[in-house]
């Protein structure tokens, strides 16, 4: 059995497990709930020291790779927004979107 939902979904997926987002068809990946450690206690000395401190995530999905031109302009088209001005190099649809926030 594959790990990538195509019918209903299980209640609790496990961490890995892949659907495609109905709305742009876009692979989505699971990610469970958990703590991990941000921080760092050897920063580079013009910072202020950041230690390590437990962070808490509830479980979430998310895109498996980066949002493309093609991908933000429907975003745009259906959420009536518009589209930021393109790079100087240009856009092409299959390359990942850029100057958005």
């Amino acid at each position: 059995m594959s790990n990538r939902q195509t019918a209903k979904e299980p209640e609790v997926p496990n961490a890995g497990d892949t659907r495609i987002n109905p709305i742009d068809g876009a692979e989505m990946v699971y990610v469970p709930a958990g703590e991990f450690s941000m921080g760092d206690d050897d920063l580079d000395r013009q910072f202020e020291t950041c230690p390590r401190k437990i962070v808490k995530l509830d479980a979430f999905r998310i895109y498996k790779n980066e949002v493309t031109v093609a991908q933000y302009l429907r975003f745009c088209e259906v959420n009536r927004r518009k589209p930021p001005g393109k790079p100087k190099r240009g856009w092409k649809d299959n390359h990942p979107v850029v100057n958005v926030t």
